[in-house]
């Protein structure tokens, strides 16, 4: 059985932080969608995946915080198949058909390149959120109930 890196999601050490992220709140949901085409091709770089397997890659890479649903990972799917970054073929075993997707060629080239756009991204959005966080942080230190 090959090894898999997982991706670790630190947690803030204050008390009053829930042990999982509410995967339904508009901030983290806007952040996850953002990074799931990144997140399948970097998968796909190691081999072929189908949908149902990627979706459970990445929900064990969040450790069960992330769990990509069908209606974005199919869709995207095509998408990125329609732009020439994956190829999808379909693969009889048993049970139901499956369409098993690897990288291209052009994936593989793409893949820097948009590594280092969601970076530089991420690196903004994080310069955004650490200074809400120290505005709340101080907010909750003048005295409100940090629990509510």
């Amino acid at each position: 059985m090959s090894q898999r890196r997982r991706l670790k999601l630190p947690l803030p050490d204050i008390p009053e932080f829930p042990a999982r992220f509410d995967a339904r709140s508009p901030v983290f949901h806007g952040l996850v969608r953002g990074m799931l085409p990144l997140c399948m091709l970097t998968l796909l770089c190691s081999r072929p995946f189908h949908g149902i397997d990627l979706m459970r890659s990445i929900e064990e890479m969040s450790e069960g915080t992330w769990k990509p649903s069908p209606g974005s990972v199919y869709p995207l799917l095509r998408r990125l198949e329609r732009d020439g970054l994956v190829k999808g073929k379909w693969h009889r075993s048993r049970g139901a058909p499956k369409r098993v997707y690897r990288l291209t060629a052009l994936g593989r080239a793409s893949l820097p390149r948009m590594q280092r756009k969601i970076l530089a991204e991420l690196y903004a959005a994080q310069k955004i959120v650490d200074t809400h966080i120290v505005a709340l942080e101080a907010s909750l230190g003048r005295g409100h109930d940090a629990q509510g």
